[in-house]
């Protein structure tokens, strides 16, 4: 089943509007500020950069979103578009139409996609609904008692000065993992451009941009390479060349500090497998889940899980995934034998694994462990193991400073519960 994130991927293909299509929705925001909800626009900056948030206000010389409740303003000089996105309860209606009522990692992603958008009473009947098939899934029960709280909040039932025990633990509890989010470190854009230049495929690369300038370095910086002529006429023919064919001439020089110039628009195949087959169809909703930050053996690993297809979140998981190591030493990935890897393994039922999955005590709030994958001959099993077969090989030391973060532990509610060991 494709996860919400796939969904809303699938739904955004929207064309830019003319201006005056833009000029109109932007009046009608203006004039309609008791609507249900406010409206969302993408802005495309100038250099690739999409950010989206809610529309504030517009002038003649900046647009100002309000993002994650921060009003943030954009010169319009530096913006190339705009583009307004349908509502938000039009687009949760079409994703919802595509996930299987059984899905409930699914819907809880969703559920937490509507809280992010401020729809609190949709996102606690979708949390209602996972519950009654699952009473003890932990997000869900973690989600409802902040949206509960929310509506009375909403509803002037309470006082948020004056809200009862559990309310407060359940407000703490959702702003400690919050706050956790917040500090999860994420890869800059210049570190994930770096990891699309190492894994280029030159025989189906994505559109590249290579300036004159770096060219002009590359040059300099190798004259006594015989891969660069000794001909004034010899080195003005590398600049006619195409983007891939500078690129390849930068890999044969092993020019690795002229990499991060190399702007790569969209992802190399082996990322955009990674992204769409693994990362968005079960990881983020089974690996990335709060009730799995890997278990046992995998204890330390913490996997992002807010704005699952951003390219923030993809390249940092890839990153984590990458580098991690079992206990013994062992990679998560085995890129010599893709199916023996650890990180699939882990998700066949333990009576079919290589690596079973450590026991996870089912107890209160957790469902424990239950596994992704029924056999090794299911799609998404070989779609992973097409995705890793597809990274470059001999695999590359990207040149990237991480470290990535310990696992989050929400607050302990009534008694402590016996946690697995790690």
């Amino acid at each position: 089943m494709i996860c919400v994130a796939g969904v809303l991927i699938a739904l955004c293909p929207w064309s830019v509007p003319c201006p005056a299509q833009a000029q109109d929705e932007t009046q009608q925001a203006r004039d309609a500020p008791q609507a249900e909800e406010q409206r969302e626009v993408v802005l495309s900056i100038r250099g690739g950069r999409e950010v989206t948030g809610v529309f504030v206000r517009e002038t003649d010389t900046e647009v100002v979103l309000r993002i994650e409740g921060i009003e943030t303003t954009f010169e319009k000089s530096g913006l190339a578009s705009m583009r307004w996105l349908p509502p938000v309860v039009e687009r949760y209606r079409s994703m919802r139409a595509l996930i299987e009522d059984s899905d409930l990692d699914g819907r809880v992603l969703l559920a937490e996609w509507l809280r992010s958008h401020e729809q609190y009473e949709l996102a606690l009947e979708e949390i209602n609904g996972v519950l009654q098939l699952d009473e003890h899934h932990a997000r869900a029960r973690e989600l409802k008692q902040w949206l509960e709280l929310q509506a009375q909040l909403r509803a002037g039932q309470i006082d948020h000065r004056t809200t009862g025990a559990d309310n407060v633990e359940a407000k703490e509890a959702f702003a400690a993992r919050q706050k956790a989010l917040r500090a999860f470190p994420l890869l800059t854009p210049e570190q994930i451009n770096l990891i699309k230049v190492y894994e280029v495929d030159l025989r189906n690369p994505p559109p590249l941009l290579i300036k004159r300038e770096t060219i002009d370095q590359l040059i300099r910086a190798h004259p006594d390479s015989p891969l660069i002529p000794a001909t004034p006429e010899g080195r003005e023919a590398i600049y006619r060349k195409s983007p891939e064919e500078v690129l390849e001439l930068m890999f044969r020089l092993r020019a690795r500090d002229l990499y991060g110039q190399v702007i790569v628009r969209g992802h190399p195949e082996a990322i955009r497998r990674f992204r769409s087959d693994v990362h968005g169809r079960w990881l983020i909703n089974s690996c990335a889940t709060t009730q799995c930050h890997g278990g046992g053996e995998a204890g330390r690993l913490w996997l992002y899980d807010r704005r699952p297809f951003s390219d923030e979140t993809v390249y940092t998981n890839l990153l984590i995934l990458e580098r991690y190591r079992l206990n013994d030493g062992t990679p998560l990935i085995d890129y010599s034998e893709p199916a023996r890897s650890p990180l699939l393994q882990m998700a066949l039922p333990r009576e079919l694994s290589l690596y079973p999955h450590p026991e996870v005590p089912r107890s209160r709030g957790s469902r424990g462990w239950k596994p992704i994958f029924r056999s090794s001959s299911e799609r998404r099993f070989q779609d992973a193991i097409r995705w890793i077969g597809a990274m470059y090989r001999p695999r590359p030391e990207y040149p990237i400073e991480y470290e990535p973060p310990l696992p989050f532990e929400p607050p302990a509610q009534d008694e402590p519960e016996p946690k697995p060991d790690r």
